[in-house]
């Protein structure tokens, strides 16, 4: 006998519940404002006050002012608050802030040292080259305050020449009277003597009495002008840069120059030119006799001697050159009588 099975009941199926299509829009809308921080806007707490609702962007504008930091409590509305760096958005825009304020104050660093060494380098060179100056400014017056050079007259006079110029044109010159024809000697310069006799270097016993009588007259001269100083004149005259040539002094010692050299140089030319320089306080340097043929000759030596005795007026303006000849007499040679006659008986 078969047994017969009824099917099981079928069941029936109840829809889902529906649910509102405004609950769906707000769930939709929530999701999707978490996840997009630019979506919608945000209210801020400063000092406990909240603050908004504004957009991202003013946040982040102002992240990067300095006026929001990460803890800054941020919420949207309806929301509860949490610190600004839990949203990456601003969170990076912290970072980048940061990063920003760092390099910055990196390039404000490197700026610094920079300026610090431009000015280290020019006080150096300053330092270089006005320290050395100023040493030098203050060394040269005190060496013109202490002054340790030798300035005296005497020392000037002694000084050579610092070039040795070629000698100025004649300034003193004059014909010479003519001696006696009768007279061997020579002639010691142009003009007479204290006596009126011709100025030239006698020989014989005339010449030891007229030394005798200048050598007591010199003496006496001397003296006087130990005692009394040179005046000082405004310009020496020519008459005035030949007057020591007449004292006794200086005209005896140089006849006797001159004289040596007649009876030692058989070549000595007629006429010398001694040539001297006049410093301005009355000395004579650069004494010389010009001529060629006399040159390294003995009488130049004392010829110096001769004028070393000789003083001038002191004057103020440049040296004075002075050149003066001097004719010389030579003793006439002893005429040799012919040999006559035969051989003596």
């Amino acid at each position: 006998m078969s047994v017969r099975t009824s099917p099981p009941p079928i069941k029936k199926l109840e829809p889902p519940p529906r649910i509102p299509l405004r609950e769906v829009e707000h769930a939709s809308h929530a999701t999707r404002d978490d996840d997009d921080p630019t979506a919608g806007e945000w209210l801020f707490k400063q000092s406990d006050t909240v603050l908004g609702p504004v957009t991202a962007i003013v946040l982040v504008e102002r992240i990067k002012l300095g006026e929001l930091s990460a803890d800054t409590p941020i919420a949207r509305d309806g929301q509860p608050f949490k610190p600004m760096k839990l949203v990456p958005l601003f969170r990076e825009a912290y970072e980048a802030t940061l990063e920003r304020k760092r390099r910055e104050a990196e390039e404000r660093e490197y700026n610094a040292k920079v300026s610090r060494a431009r000015v280290l380098r020019v006080v150096v060179v300053v330092l270089l080259v006005l320290v050395p100056g100023a040493i030098g400014a203050v060394a040269g017056w005190q060496v013109m305050v202490l002054r340790p050079w030798d300035d005296t007259p005497a020392w000037i006079a002694k000084a050579p020449a610092a070039v040795d110029l070629p000698p100025r044109p004649i300034e003193v010159k004059k014909p010479p009277p003519p001696p006696p024809a009768d007279a061997p000697g020579t002639d010691t310069g142009p003009g007479t003597d204290d006596g009126g006799r011709d100025r030239r270097v006698a020989t014989g016993s005339d010449r030891r009495k007229d030394d005798k009588k200048n050598d007591r007259k010199d003496d006496k001269k001397d003296d006087r002008k130990d005692d009394k100083p040179q005046a000082f004149v405004k310009e020496l005259s020519n008459e005035q840069a030949v007057a020591p040539l007449k004292d006794g002094a200086v005209k005896g010692p140089l006849g006797g120059c001159l004289k040596a050299e007649v009876e030692a140089n058989p070549d000595m030319p007629t006429t010398v030119e001694l040539a001297y320089t006049i410093t301005e306080d009355g000395q004579a340097i650069n004494v010389k006799l010009s001529n060629r043929e006399l040159r390294g000759r003995p009488v130049q030596e004392c010829v110096q001697r001769a004028l070393a005795n000789a003083r001038w007026p002191r004057f103020a303006g440049e040296r004075k050159n002075v050149s003066v000849p001097f004719t010389i007499k030579k003793p006439a040679k002893p005429a040799t009588a012919p040999v006559t006659g035969g051989a003596p008986k």
